[in-house]
This record gives structure tokens, sequence and C-alpha cells, in this order.
């Protein structure tokens, strides 16, 4: 490998035992449908929340899946299907959970001030933000179709101004890697290659 790296165990709707006895150092929860068996309900995440070693920290892709699930059928935008509130409220849920157990969270590629906000005020709790979400906005979506879907997506310009307000000595840039063949992309595969970027 010419760059660090840690694989993380995934969540599903069902593993609890086999995530907390697996010995993996992390865990990976998508609050949100993946069309993969790795896609977990509230109620899953919170068993993994209470099933996962205590010391290890949970990893939460934050998107609210059953917002996201209302939207799909008044939105065919990407972005507005997956809005800025569907991560916010995801990520609410997921900081007020780990804090009842007093857990170690990391929410992934936060997009918006607000969800930075919320982070902070948790103190088992860090966030990390992507260049995608930095240097892309909502608005670079149609001059790169099919290239700009990410989850979550490219915001606003405000959100994107947000990130930048934000950034300080707590936060931590991530690659997010998640590459796909240009066909894929073109079929609609969310995702970037982000390790060059990085």
């Amino acid at each position: 490998a010419r760059c660090d790296y840690i694989l993380r165990f995934g969540a599903s709707e069902t593993n609890f035992a086999e995530a907390a006895q697996s010995g993996a150092s992390q865990l990976k929860i998508f609050l949100t449908d993946t069309k993969s068996e790795l896609g977990c309900s509230n109620e899953a995440a919170i068993r993994h929340f209470q099933s996962f070693p205590k010391e290890k920290p949970i990893c939460v892709h934050a998107e609210d899946r059953r917002r996201i699930a209302e939207r799909e059928k008044t939105h065919s935008l990407h972005h507005e299907i997956r809005d800025a509130k569907s991560a916010q409220v995801a990520c609410e849920f997921a900081l007020q959970e780990a804090g009842k157990l007093g857990r170690r969270i990391h929410i992934c590629h936060v997009t918006t001030g607000l969800e930075i906000e919320m982070c902070r005020r948790y103190p088992n709790a860090t966030y990390e933000i992507t260049p995608n979400h930095l240097f892309l906005s909502a608005a670079d979506c149609k001059n790169i179709p099919g290239f700009g879907k990410i989850n979550p997506p490219l915001r606003a310009l405000r959100e994107q101004s947000a990130l930048w307000r934000n950034i300080n000595n707590d936060t931590i840039i991530s690659s997010d890697h998640a590459p796909h063949l240009i066909k894929h992309k073109l079929e609609g595969a969310p995702g970037f290659p982000g390790v060059g970027t990085l």
C-alpha cells in the first residue's frame, strides 16, 4: 500500500454478534439503503451501538432512509432526494444514541455546517469532511452529469461555504475512496475515487 488505510467491519440488519466478536478495530454503519446487505435501520443501529465493543469507535454514514424514501416520491434530482435535512436527522439520531451509551462515534463525510456543530456538542464524537464536498457543489453536477453523483450528495454553495468556515483543529479530511468504472458511473453508481485527490 502507498497510503495508510483501515478496514472497517460492515454492519448489517442482523450481524450484531458477528460484528461484536470480529476483533475489528472499527464498525461502519450505513443508516441508509446501500442496495446491498450493508445497511441498517435505526433499530438495528441501536443494537450495534449496544453490542459492539465500547472501547472501539463506530463510524456512521448518516443519511435518514425514511426521509429519503419519502422524498423519492416527489423529487427526481439526487441532491434533492438526499437533502441536507436527511443527513442532519440521521446525524442527530446517531449522536444521541451514542451519547446515551457514552461510546465513541465518528460521523463520516459530513456535508453541512449543522452536522459539524452537532458533532462538537458530543465529547466522544469525531467527524470528517471530504475534498469532494469542499471543492464541488450541487451546481457542478450539470457540468459532470453522472460523475457528480455521490452519497451524501454534493450540496448547495451555502453548505460548501459552511464546511470551509467550520474547519478547525478537530476536522478530519477523508478521502471516502469509492471508485467505479465509467460505465457504472453512467448507470448511476454513486461515489468518487478519492485517494489521489486527498
